[in-house]
């Protein structure tokens, strides 16, 4: 133990005298303590992956931004609830901060509250205590989701989360998110979920308890630095912005859909790349036969138009519902500046926590071929 005291003071005076560790403090520190040899290669190992890691970008992609309270007077805590449509297992809460507007600019993590508690609730009515943030105040997570880890083999049927001290930097006090993920495996669990609050700031479509679980952020798609290819589906342009276009993915056998998975397709330097060919009104179905004489329908947006999806996943529950071909059907497009087109970045169709639409075939009757647009790359 002296030891090690001796080799902390020592690297601890060094960095701070010399802005940097003599080689001998090094060797003395790994020869009293192997394990600091290991910390210095993993140190390295993670230096060597962040480059290829995505970035998230600085801006918000959509039109809904999130969740804010009202300002409550000192003494009264903001909090807000969200209620499972069904008790699910569930391996994560993750809490993703806002960027929005503040006195000063933009602010990455406006509203993430200072000092907080977030508990689940088990369906007995239990609370299994997930974070306790009370006790120290909590830096400003900026852009990056925090995490909570929830004990092995919990099921919970709601999460609350509750400001002992919201933020109030240039803000009256307030607690803002622009999202809550429920994670089971590779699923979101809040879909459709119902969401109670102290109080709301409700101006639709930027403010809105139920933004909370609408999987609209601002992390943007987990897209590889780098690189600028486009691997996705493109429908034939278009002059009539009503002009209905569909594309069909085959999974090869029917089998029970959960949720399908929508992702919208990135451009480069491109005003519009935020919805880039994301249809306005849309509807997506299922069923056993190619012809879809008995479609089962997942999703309809045919009646009111989707402002704009931004970098987000579009997800639709399919109620473990049978199916083998899964179709999005666009009966309106989305403007190009003087053209009209129906463009995604991929199709997921998940059964269970499998992506069954990885590598399935693509129907569709026209569509762009080559270059950085093909029906595989849906």
């Amino acid at each position: 133990m002296k030891i090690d005291l001796l080799i902390f003071f020592l690297l601890a005076t060094g960095l701070a005298r010399a802005g940097e560790t003599p080689q001998w403090v090094e060797n003395l520190a790994f020869w009293a303590t192997p394990e600091l040899e290991s910390l210095k290669n993993e140190v390295a190992r993670i230096d060597r992956e962040l480059p290829n890691l995505p970035i998230i970008p600085a801006v918000s992609s959509g039109t809904r931004a999130g969740f804010q309270s009202i300002s409550r007077p000192d003494g009264q805590d903001a909090w807000v609830e969200i209620e499972l449509v069904v008790p699910s297992p569930v391996d994560v809460v993750v809490l993703v901060p806002l960027l929005a507007k503040g006195a000063g600019g933009q602010i990455a993590g406006l509203g993430f509250p200072k000092h907080f508690i977030l508990e689940g609730i088990n369906p007995g009515g239990e609370t299994v205590l997930l974070m306790d943030e009370t006790d120290r105040e909590f830096p400003n997570p900026g852009l990056y989701p925090v995490s909570a880890p929830c004990p092995a083999a919990t099921i919970l049927s709601k999460i609350r989360l509750t400001a002992t001290g919201p933020w109030q930097s240039d803000t009256p006090p307030l607690l803002a998110l622009a999202e809550i993920l429920v994670l089971n495996g590779n699923r979101n669990m809040t879909m459709k979920a119902r969401v109670r609050s102290s109080s709301s700031r409700e101006i639709l479509p930027t403010w809105s308890r139920s933004n909370l679980v609408d999987m609209m952020m601002p992390l943007g798609l987990p897209l590889i630095p780098g690189n600028a290819k486009i691997m996705g589906w493109h429908g034939p342009v278009a002059s009539a912005i009503d002009e209905q276009q569909a594309v069909t993915v085959d999974l090869g056998k029917a089998m029970a859909i959960d949720e399908i998975r929508l992702v919208p397709a990135w451009l480069q330097n491109m005003g519009w790349n935020s919805h880039y060919g994301f249809p306005n009104r849309f509807k997506v179905e299922i069923a056993l036969e190619e012809d879809f004489s008995e479609p089962v329908t997942i999703h309809d947006r045919t009646v009111s138009s989707l402002v704009s999806p931004g970098q987000n996943l579009q997800c639709f529950a399919g109620n473990a519902s049978k199916g083998r071909y899964v179709r999005v059907t666009a009966t309106r497009l989305r403007d190009r500046s003087g053209d009209n087109v129906f463009a995604l970045g991929e199709l997921q169709a998940y059964s269970g926590d499998v992506n069954v639409a990885h590598g399935a075939n693509v129907i569709a009757i026209k569509s762009l071929e080559g270059g950085e647009w093909s029906p595989a790359g849906l």
